[in-house]
């Protein structure tokens, strides 16, 4: 699959009936309505995919996250700072937080099949 986004959302759409995804310009324009379609997407994910730019280098970074019974994700593979479960904004805004910029998202729901 290697890194790039529209792979791994084509793969997903053989695993799951759902899948969502939405790039993010990282323009301060955009940011709220960019906010508002990640939280959308996150609302209706059982699970969501993030890619995103390291502080101060140009190296790109996927985290998983897994939505619990309260509506919040436990990040895998994101660091300290993302440790405790957390709601989609308060996700977006630790990543700024931290110089992080979320670039692209993939939320996915309904299971079809084995893996």
């Amino acid at each position: 699959l290697g890194t790039n986004p529209l792979s791994i959302k084509k793969y997903l759409g053989k695993k799951f009936k759902n899948v969502y995804s939405c790039i993010n310009f990282n323009s301060k324009i955009y940011r709220s309505i960019t906010d508002m379609l990640w939280i959308w997407i996150a609302n209706r994910s059982d699970a969501v995919i993030v890619m995103w730019k390291n502080a101060n280098s140009l190296s790109m970074h996927y985290v998983a996250g897994i939505k619990d019974k309260n509506g919040e994700f436990t990040f895998y593979n994101a660091g300290q700072d993302f440790n405790n479960p957390m709601t989609m904004m308060e996700f977006l805004r630790t990543c700024r937080k931290n110089g992080i910029s979320p670039l692209y998202i993939l939320g996915v729901n309904g299971k079809v099949g084995g893996w």
